[in-house]
């Protein structure tokens, strides 16, 4: 009996059958070819044409007395759930032609129609036809590194792809959320562990970012920045500088924690615009001043641990109160003697003069607080998460303190009487090696 793919396989021996290394796109109906590859990788790739096919069975077959053949059927989809056969493709391999696969198609195109993604929601996705990316391109993504900013990670794989744009649909990441959904699969397999509080013990272990980590019944973790710290230090105290302003804001929600932030002003610049553990200096500075939202918790820390924050001028104050008393409601006198009376020490403007404030105002903290909700796109995120992007942040904002004070960049704002204190050609003048994840995991 004739073997029935007697005459497929000697397409392969065809010389008329084009062998190709590129998938071709779009092919009509009668059209046949043979896709060879080298990589292991591309081996896969003659499934992606830009048609959507799903595999529709699977026939075994002897050729020469070799076994292995393999014919694999192939229908067309035409719309959500929805399939034809009159359009169809069919893939034949064998063993005696390594690395090569014959493809064939047949049937009726015109009965093809291109329709967006299964999962698309929004207006813009179910307008927009959806194209299969090349199985190679999907694990190139996934296994690069994945290094750098999501824009310019997208913008690499578009400038290798080919330069025709009927190429690009699937030889490129469709967008720019593909990219980022690629670098976040890389940075997953790179975890010793999904669960973000190993993680962060592993940060705590590996890094000097954490000083302190408590993880029952609470979990309770202490961050600094070790050269932004020592900078802080060097900024107490100083003659040559205006008094420090510190402001530490109250609680605020990031994920299933919340966050306290405790930020200075470094002093050595012109304005555009753990505590006693860490910094023991600073329990006995006077010339200092720190700006809070009356939080209970902060100011009973405060004038517990820092007593000599506070300027005195009782007797004053009460003379000009009593005056002012006189002519005031007495609901309002109740009021204010209740609410505002005991602030007045701390927050009166007459209190701050001293040390070159007029006005106490938690700006700083509350700008801080909005400029992070839009770091990490108002989502919440994880324990581990956020510790490593306040890691990257402080390694990012030192680093701009160093090149401002060395006049390096735009930053070159530092007080002129200040510039012959940071010679550039003084030995040693770098910026501290930003801390990776791979730094971390090696």
């Amino acid at each position: 009996m004739a073997n029935p793919f007697s005459d497929v396989m000697d397409l392969f021996e065809t010389e008329s059958v084009p062998v190709l290394s590129e998938v071709p796109l779009r092919s009509k109906p009668g059209f046949c070819y043979i896709y060879q590859w080298q990589e292991s990788e591309k081996k896969e790739d003659w499934r992606r044409d830009d048609y959507r096919w799903k595999q529709d069975g699977t026939c075994n077959f002897v050729h020469d007395g070799v076994e292995r053949g393999k014919k694999l059927y192939f229908k067309l989809q035409i719309g959500f759930k929805e399939w034809s056969k009159q359009f169809k493709k069919s893939a034949y391999t064998h063993p005696t032609y390594d690395k090569k696969v014959l493809v064939l198609y047949e049937g009726d195109v015109s009965v093809v129609n291109d329709f967006c993604h299964g999962n698309a929601t929004s207006r813009a996705k179910t307008e927009k036809v959806f194209h299969s990316d090349r199985p190679s391109l999907l694990k190139e993504l996934k296994l690069t590194e994945g290094i750098g900013h999501p824009v310019k990670f997208y913008s690499d794989f578009v400038n290798k792809a080919p330069r025709s744009l009927t190429r690009q649909v699937i030889d490129a990441p469709r967008d720019l959320k593909q990219a980022r959904n690629a670098q976040q699969v890389v940075r997953d397999n790179k975890r010793l562990s999904r669960d973000p509080i190993c993680y962060l013990t592993e940060l705590y272990y590996e890094t000097d970012f954490i000083s302190d980590l408590l993880l029952f019944p609470t979990l309770i973790c202490l961050c600094y920045h070790k050269p932004v710290m020592e900078n802080f230090q060097n900024l107490i105290g100083r003659s040559d500088l205006p008094a420090m302003w510190l402001s530490y804001d109250t609680t605020f929600k990031m994920g299933d924690f919340y966050l306290s932030i405790l930020a200075y002003r470094d002093t050595q610049f012109e304005q555009r615009p753990r505590f006693t553990e860490i910094v023991p200096k600073i329990t006995a500075e006077k010339k200092m001043a720190i700006a809070t939202d009356e939080e209970t918790a902060i100011v009973n820390s405060v004038k517990r641990y820092l007593p000599t924050v506070h300027w005195d001028s009782e007797e004053d104050f009460k003379g000009e109160l009593i005056d002012l008393m006189c002519s005031w409601d007495k609901k309002f006198q109740v009021y204010f003697k209740q609410h505002i009376y005991d602030d007045a020490w701390n927050m009166g403007s007459w209190a701050l003069r001293p040390y070159g404030f007029e006005l106490a105002t938690t700006n700083s903290s509350e700008s801080l607080n909005a400029s992070l909700k839009r770091f990490v796109n108002w989502k919440e995120m994880r324990h581990d998460e956020i510790v490593f992007a306040l890691l990257d942040l402080s390694d990012m904002h030192f680093a701009r303190i160093r090149r401002g004070q060395f006049g390096v960049g735009d930053d070159n704002i530092l007080l002129p009487h200040l510039r012959h204190l940071y010679d550039i050609n003084n030995p040693g003048v770098e910026i501290p090696k930003k801390i990776s994840s791979d730094d971390i995991l090696e």
